[in-house]
């Protein structure tokens, strides 16, 4: 006597194609992270070698720019996660290569301040690299408050630096021609990448809000980080190189 089974009237399931599992991610993520900072960072210190005005003409040592760096590493991440790791690796990397450009291409570690400088800048790099690789990849991710609050992250840095140094600079048209601008694009941000009055205005008033943080930060680290001896300052005051001159 045989006994035959009842053929399964539940829907047969078809396996999923393989999500890339968070190792893989993390092999391809990672190096793309390390080679944007990486890139930041000779061309902040090719900014600064070059000296007042030529430097201007790339303005990789401004902190809004390393800013933005970090921003887009995080928004190329597939989690909010993943977006600050990118932007720590992004900033790390930066650092690291601006200060060992500095020391075998410039006038070399021993020199006093360079190394204080280093830890310093290394230091705000671990703080401020996952906040805004983080606010990268809420602004792409997330919707809502959230995504007007990643992108008033960046955007209060740039106005920040802007109107800070930018009042600084006194007669000088070259360099209070890039802060304006710096401070314009901060504005900009919150009104171009969200979307809906009620959004932007969230976007602006949490923009303020960094801004004015950003202020004292930048107030409390770059007396503190001292001046590379390079003409026009370094990674360790960025932004005070313009307004120097």
């Amino acid at each position: 006597m045989s006994v035959s089974s009842t053929p399964s009237t539940a829907p047969s399931r078809e396996a999923d194609p393989a999500a890339p599992s968070l190792l893989r991610r993390a092999g391809t993520a990672i190096p793309v992270a390390l080679l944007a900072g990486a890139i930041l960072g000779a061309l902040a210190w090719l900014s600064d070698d070059l000296g007042y005005p030529t430097g201007l003409l790339i303005p990789a040592n401004l902190v809004g720019v390393w800013g933005l760096v970090a921003f887009g590493a995080g928004a190329g991440a597939r989690s909010v996660l993943g977006g600050a790791g990118r932007g720590l690796f992004a900033l790390v990397a930066a650092v690291a290569v601006y200060y060992l450009a500095y020391g075998l291409l410039g006038e070399g570690w021993r020199v006093a301040g360079a190394g204080r400088a280093a830890m310093i800048w290394g230091s705000v790099a671990l703080l401020a690299g996952p906040t805004l690789g983080l606010a990268g990849s809420v602004w792409r991710h997330r919707e809502g408050t959230a995504r007007s609050l990643g992108i008033a992250v960046p955007a209060g840095v740039l106005i920040a630096e802007g109107l800070l140094f930018g009042a600084q600079v006194g007669n000088d048209p070259a360099a209070r021609s890039l802060l304006t601008f710096e401070a314009v694009v901060g504005l900009a941000l919150p009104l171009f990448l969200v979307r809906g009055m009620r959004a932007r205005a969230i976007a602006l008033g949490a923009a303020v809000i960094v801004a004015a943080l950003t202020l004292v930060g930048l107030q409390v680290v770059l007396p503190r980080s001292g001046r590379p001896p390079t003409r026009s300052s370094g990674a360790a005051s960025r932004s005070t190189s313009l307004a120097d001159h």
